[in-house]
């Protein structure tokens, strides 16, 4: 991995940071009961994140696509291999050698400079990050992770100084401090999002931005089977948020039904 991403050192703030983060998360232990049959959360440990084919196949259908904000232009598919094999052998080897909130959070760093900055793409790193700080502790799947979760100024500023001082803290410290200031704001109504949140992005990350999909478009995305689960688990609590729309409402169950993103 080029370590342009990856130079760091471990200062008190940051030391604080990591402690201020466990400290929520013991605080949430004592509060909350997560169940141990959490089906979303067992699903996302399944997913082995050390393995880069799973990473490959999470993020095969990227955008290439950029917005003006991280206006890097796309690497050639050997370049982007070569990034991720470095990243990889990178974090399989230091996951268990520095804290796992720092690995995670580097790795979220190098991912984005791997991928062009579009809105899409985001939307999927950010979850992934998800991913991996819930095999790290089941307790961050308590609150939801969206890319609206962070400041965009703030945000672009952090990586920004960062790549032009070569040294990630500024990264590492903005994300820990949007993450504890996320995890403080949960309440006893949130006990809910470890299971709707994750779905709803889940759903979200996978349909199309500009053109409607089928149920069977999505079920193959989500890899789910059962249309029964894909309707009363997922499709039916987006569309009562509003955030999933039918072409056809008036039929709810027409063979030609599609939905899209509002």
């Amino acid at each position: 991995m080029d370590e342009k991403l990856t130079g760091f050192s471990i200062d008190n703030e940051l030391i604080n940071l990591i402690c201020e983060t466990i400290t929520i998360i013991n605080n949430l232990k004592i509060k909350y009961k997560i169940n141990d049959q959490n089906t979303n959360i067992l699903e996302i440990k399944k997913i082995d994140v050390h393995d880069k084919n799973v990473f490959y196949n999470y993020f095969q259908d990227m955008s290439n696509a950029s917005s003006n904000y991280l206006n890097f232009k796309p690497h050639s598919d050997d370049v982007k291999d070569k990034l991720i094999n470095n990243l990889y052998i990178w974090f399989n080897n230091f996951d268990n050698k520095i804290h796992p909130l720092l690995a995670r959070t580097i790795f979220l760093y190098s991912v984005i400079f791997i991928y062009p900055y579009n809105s899409k793409n985001m939307s999927k790193i950010i979850n992934w990050y998800h991913i991996l700080l819930i095999q790290y502790d089941e307790y961050f799947a308590l609150t939801s992770f969206t890319k609206t979760m962070f400041n965009k100024k703030s945000f672009f500023k952090s990586i920004n100084d960062s790549y032009l001082n070569n040294d990630i803290n500024y990264f590492i410290k903005y994300i820990l401090k949007t993450l504890n200031s996320r995890l403080k704001k949960i309440n006893i109504k949130d006990k809910i999002l470890d299971t709707e949140s994750y779905k709803l992005n889940r759903l979200l990350n996978v349909m199309d931005d500009n053109n409607p999909m089928s149920a069977y478009e999505i079920m193959e995305k989500l890899k789910i089977k059962s249309k029964e689960t894909f309707r009363s688990s997922y499709m039916d609590l987006a569309i009562k948020k509003g955030m999933v729309l039918m072409t056809i409402p008036d039929k709810p169950t027409s063979r030609n039904q599609m939905y899209y993103k509002v």
